[in-house]
């Protein structure tokens, strides 16, 4: 006699592929890379030519002040009016006393102006170093 042969029924886990998920992390990935730096500087600023080198901008232990051609005043990309951004560095500078603040300047922004920022960042909000950042001539 022949029995009926019964199947078993294999007890499988069903396989999650995990590839679109990598492929969705991996763009992600790609577009913060492209839109932090874009994100860090709003203002769009034409920096004057030199050819004096300083000192390159590390972000950890130093401010960033960048002044549009409309004058508008940005403090690490967020924006302050003159008092307001001079009470905000005196409150940083008194955290770290080696503070360095560069100042990155529009090349239609007036002389005046400039020096008046700059006095202000040095003797109001008492910075000991301010720089004037400038594009490298090619």
């Amino acid at each position: 006699m022949i029995l009926g042969r019964r199947k078993r029924k294999e007890n499988r886990l069903p396989e999650i592929t995990l590839t679109p998920l990598i492929d969705t992390a991996l763009v992600l990935l790609v577009i913060f890379m492209v839109a932090t730096p874009i994100m860090h500087n709003s203002l769009e600023i034409n920096l004057p030519s030199g050819q004096m080198k300083e000192g390159a901008q590390s972000t950890a232990s130093s401010l960033i002040v960048f002044i549009s051609g409309e004058e508008k005043i940005q403090l690490n990309g967020t924006s302050y009016k003159l008092d307001s951004l001079l009470a905000e560095l005196a409150k940083k500078v008194a955290k770290t006393k080696d503070t360095r603040v560069y100042v990155n300047c529009d090349r239609k922004v007036s002389s005046g102006t400039l020096v008046k920022v700059i006095d202000s960042i040095k003797y109001v909000a008492g910075v000991e170093h301010v720089i004037l950042s400038t594009e490298r001539v090619r």
